[in-house]
């Protein structure tokens, strides 16, 4: 949760370095540390006892970026610094359906550009029976468009699988 900026609920200031302050997880009102300690860790919004955000954490077991094992769990993936925290299950489950989403498109992204593939070398092979004398620089397109496609297909399906099993 972004803290910067924000009231205190208490002192009614800006907080101003995120380190500085916290949130109920309760109600998701924004304190001062030190504001929260001097009211005996009372929130002043829900009038319960202050609820610590981060027994609500969840940590993925990879990487959402580069796909690494995140162990021992952190925060932050210790190869590209890519968010591996949420501050709770109901945000990790709405990024792991983000991720189902994005592997839909991955696929279908892959399908199309394999199926553009195959129409490149279906209209290379159709130019070589057709004509007699066929271009040199169209069957060099058709064939340069058939490779391209086809390996960017593969690449997204091979994507797609990653981005499936993101946990």
């Amino acid at each position: 949760m972004q803290l910067a900026g924000i009231l205190c609920a208490f002192c009614k200031q800006n907080v101003l370095v995120e380190s500085d302050a916290t949130w109920c997880a309760r109600c998701g009102t924004v304190l001062h540390c030190e504001c929260l300690a001097r009211a005996s860790e009372v929130c002043p919004a829900c009038q319960r006892t202050y609820d610590r955000p981060e027994a609500h954490f969840m940590l993925s077991q990879q990487c959402p970026e580069c796909f690494r094992p995140n162990n021992p769990p952190q925060a932050q993936c210790a190869s590209c610094a890519a968010r591996t925290r949420w501050d709770t299950r109901a945000a990790y489950d709405d990024y792991l359906a983000h991720m189902k989403d994005t592997s839909r498109v991955c696929v279908l992204r892959g399908i199309a550009k394999l199926a553009g593939g195959a129409l490149c070398l279906l209209a290379l092979v159709t130019t070589f029976l057709v004509s007699r004398r066929p271009g040199i620089l169209g069957s060099f397109l058709f064939l340069l468009g058939f490779i391209t496609l086809t390996v960017d297909g593969f690449v997204s399906l091979i994507r797609s699988r990653r981005i499936a099993r993101f946990r």
